[in-house]
């Protein structure tokens, strides 16, 4: 997350100038066309399943684009959590209570994770707010809720803060009792493991499936969330450079999805006995677009807006419906920026 955010940091710098760029040549981005299939602001599955569907039929950038291209980069949950000190530093293994949703709900959801599980955060939050929910996040950046000993990449170092984050939020959970718990985390072959190289996919499997049965408490049923798509290219930065032809920012989904990690994430949680869920027909079809409706929908190549997120609360809470046994209707707690 902290690479992410260190390119992030660059993209924003040199992104007005894209867009300056942009506009003066033939991928003019003002002279962009209207959105012609307007995403409502908290969608179904089925009309979510609808927008993606026709997604690949979107030529020119939507000149309502949400978030606008200038703020996708900084468009994402980790600044609200950061700001109520629930996204811990390299060192740091705790955090404080971090209860979102409904404080004075009666039932506990638990989001559980790396950066990933902070991307999902706004939704989570809408739906627990309308669940009347107590919603905890703990979430740790470039510490997945897989039970390995991680690398920190971006110091090239031993992670013991991830190891001890582990035990930590076990600990948590099992004294928390909550009534649901997801795990999420990033995976793109950077999670590294002691020795420098990439955990394989039995390494994760099993690592995941040791963190789903640390979990104990008895009133607790356990959710696995699958990654997202990746793109090739970083999504607002390829939208500014070709505003008339927004299909060259498309990735095939067989390169997008990972394919082997998903089945991956799917046999530890049906090894265990959790539920698994797959965002990725919530993305992709046959290929993965950069914009979906009007939504700008990743933030860089590897995270998806806050915006699109907000907008994807209906389908989570549809498909969690299940395990928290509530009415899939989200109203969204996110006001969006135009």
């Amino acid at each position: 997350m902290r690479e992410r955010t260190w390119r992030r940091i660059a993209f924003s710098a040199v992104l007005p100038a894209l867009l300056l760029a942009a506009a003066s040549g033939s991928s003019s981005v003002a002279s962009a066309a209207p959105s012609r299939t307007q995403a409502p602001a908290i969608a179904s599955t089925a009309q979510v399943l609808q927008a993606v569907a026709s997604a690949p039929n979107i030529n020119a950038l939507p000149h309502d684009v949400t978030p606008p291209l200038s703020e996708a980069a900084a468009d994402h949950a980790l600044t609200i959590l950061n700001g109520q000190g629930c996204d811990p530093s390299f060192a740091v293994a705790t955090v404080g209570r971090c209860v979102f949703g409904d404080p004075r709900g009666s039932k506990t959801i638990v989001l559980l994770g790396d950066s990933h599980a902070g991307m999902w955060f706004p939704a989570f939050d809408a739906l627990a707010k309308q669940a009347h929910w107590k919603l905890v996040v703990l979430m740790k950046a470039v510490c997945p809720a897989v039970n390995l000993n991680f690398w920190y990449w971006p110091t090239d170092g031993p992670y013991p803060a991830c190891d001890t984050w582990h035990q930590y939020t076990t600990s948590r959970i099992n004294a928390l009792d909550p009534s649901v718990v997801v795990l999420t985390s990033w995976w793109h072959g950077v999670g590294l493991v002691p020795n420098g190289q990439p955990p394989t996919l039995g390494q994760w499997q099993l690592g995941l499936e040791s963190s789903l049965g640390s979990i104990t408490s008895p009133g607790t049923k356990k959710v696995v969330l699958g990654d997202i798509p990746y793109l090739t290219q970083v999504g607002p930065q390829c939208l500014a450079a070709h505003g008339t032809d927004v299909q060259a920012c498309t990735t095939p989904a067989s390169q997008a999805v990972l394919t082997d990690h998903e089945q991956t994430l799917q046999a530890a949680a049906q090894a265990t006995g959790a539920t698994y869920i797959s965002p990725t027909s919530w993305l992709c079809t046959s290929v993965c677009t950069a914009v979906i409706g009007n939504y700008d929908v990743y933030a860089d190549a590897s995270e998806v807006t806050n915006q699109y997120v907000d907008y994807l609360q209906g389908a989570l809470a549809t498909a969690l419906q299940p395990v928290m046994g509530t009415s899939s209707a989200a109203k969204s707690s996110h006001p969006k920026r135009s």
